[in-house]
């Protein structure tokens, strides 16, 4: 059922969008529709290995996302319940402990994920340029501008189809509708961010920034945003704060439907404003130029990091690497072995699009009964190189951040801390087995049997209820400290009542 209503939230954000970005949603149409089947042979694997790194590329964006929160989740948190707290990124009126007005939870809420979710769309707009750009050297033209736009924003739409899934719950009548709504327009906010990195680069080009006055009648207040890059930046990143809002503040799940009412027809109100007027007054300007003169030359990105900064960065790589290994081989070597099998399985997959695509083309041939081009082994195999080399060069900074974050918690974890006296230290089944013994080094739990224990242990006990029919001890912790004895017992009597001591 939720992910229906996730699927349905996700249908509703596209007529949002296709009502909001007519010229753009025309854009993105005409790419769909544009790939025709001419009775020449046509290497469909190109199309698999383009899908397929598209798909891989935004559930790598979320995990990216993802470890980004954990990390300022990490930063702003002082133990392990503040972290999860924070980590959810969606908080509560209701709750003193997830009051989303507290300034840790402004900062990490309202402030830095909007700027997280800018950069992870940045990060995916420049890896799908530079993953066509590295092919384009090797094999020519053979991806354009509006191109890079498409599969970028294709992208973009499944990273907020992963994300609306992950947010989604079954929330009842008024609060329900008021989460999914708040949930929605929060991603059409990361539509914006994924707007203007496409914008902010396009200006780059002398062609598109020529062309855009041209098609597009921007009034002198419009201009002076719609020409500086930064500008651009501050009024999306303002934007993406406001839509975030009710979302963040978690006010779907006030108690008081009235007041939920309330708050959702006036955030309501505000979005229409500022989504109509930014987003189809503003950010359909992409479609538009791009329906009436698309660039068919890509060019780079431009460096990332200056040549000087990434021999640093490789440096304090190496170091950080090598310290792990020797502090925490043994985790190093989980992790190392978790990132080859997923590098090994994207090879695989990759590998296996492209021969399932190129199968197709040939089996087309033969079904037309056209005898198809000759497939040369080096060519497949050369093609396959440069695009997973290129694959490889387009997502090694999210790559690099996530090892990073691996790394901060392994070394300095967020801990449990508890002040309750009658704090369970020991966990066990119904059979007696040991389900959960923490241990902390000098004051080690031991897990002790009922017919281990004194009988004067025992008869020290008061129970709350003297109908016990049947008790049984669960679970035990001991710690020593000179001559005294604690002893800590969960106890599940027939009525499943715990006693007390």
């Amino acid at each position: 059922m939720i992910i229906l209503l996730a699927l349905l939230t996700f249908a509703v954000l596209l007529k949002v969008l296709q009502m909001l970005l007519k010229d753009f949603t025309r854009f993105i149409w005409k790419k769909t529709t544009s790939i025709s089947l001419p009775n020449s042979f046509v290497d469909f694997g190109e199309y698999a290995v383009t899908a397929f790194f598209v798909v891989a590329l935004s559930v790598l964006g979320l995990l990216f996302y993802k470890f980004g929160t954990a990390f300022f989740a990490y930063i702003f948190s002082g133990d392990l319940i503040s972290f999860f707290v924070t980590l959810r990124g969606v908080f509560s009126v209701e709750s003193d402990i997830q009051n989303p007005f507290s300034f840790q939870h402004i900062v990490s809420g309202l402030v830095l994920t909007p700027a997280l979710q800018f950069a992870t769309f940045y990060f995916i707009y420049r890896s799908i340029r530079t993953f066509m750009f590295s092919i384009n050297r090797t094999f020519g033209h053979s991806y354009s501008e509006s191109d890079v736009l498409y599969f970028g924003f294709l992208s973009s739409l499944f990273f907020i189809l992963l994300e609306i899934i992950f947010y989604s719950q079954n929330i009842p009548t008024v609060s329900g509708v008021a989460h999914f709504t708040y949930l929605a327009i929060s991603k059409i906010s990361a539509i914006t961010y994924y707007l203007a990195v496409a914008h902010i680069q396009l200006l780059k080009n002398e062609e598109y920034k020529n062309s855009l006055p041209t098609y597009v009648h921007l009034k002198k207040r419009e201009s002076a945003v719609v020409l500086s890059p930064l500008k651009i930046i501050l009024v999306t990143y303002f934007i993406g704060v406001i839509l975030n809002a009710p979302f963040c503040t978690g006010t779907q799940f006030m108690q008081n439907n009235l007041w939920v009412i309330l708050i959702f027809v006036v955030s309501c109100a505000i979005f229409f404003f500022i989504l109509r007027f930014f987003l189809s007054g503003g950010f359909n300007y992409l479609g538009v130029v791009m329906l009436a003169e698309s660039s068919e030359h890509l060019t780079a990105n431009g460096k990332l990091f200056e040549a000087k900064t990434e021999i640093r960065i490789f440096i304090a790589t190496a170091v950080i690497a090598f310290l792990f290994a020797i502090l925490k081989l043994k985790l190093f070597f989980v992790i190392i072995f978790l990132f080859t099998v997923v590098i090994l399985l994207y090879i695989f997959l990759h590998a296996v699009c492209y021969l399932a695509g190129l199968a197709f083309s040939i089996g087309r041939m033969k079904w037309k009964k056209q005898e198809p081009e000759e497939i040369k082994g080096e060519v497949v195999g050369k093609y396959l190189l440069t695009t997973i080399k290129a694959a490889a060069k387009a997502t090694t900074p999210m790559f690099g951040f996530i090892f990073f974050v691996f790394v901060l918690f392994s070394f300095f974890p967020k801990h449990f801390v508890h002040t309750n006296e009658n704090y369970v230290h020991s966990v066990f089944d119904e059979t007696g087995n040991p389900l959960y013994v923490e241990h902390t080094e000098g004051n080690g739990c031991v897990p002790v049997a009922h017919s281990q224990i004194p009988n004067f242990f025992s008869n020290a006990f008061t129970y709350r209820r003297t109908e016990v029919l049947q008790n049984r001890i669960v679970g035990c912790h001991r710690n020593q400290i000179g001559m005294e004895y604690h002893l800590q017992l969960s106890i599940v009597s027939s009525q499943a009542e715990v006693a007390q001591i």
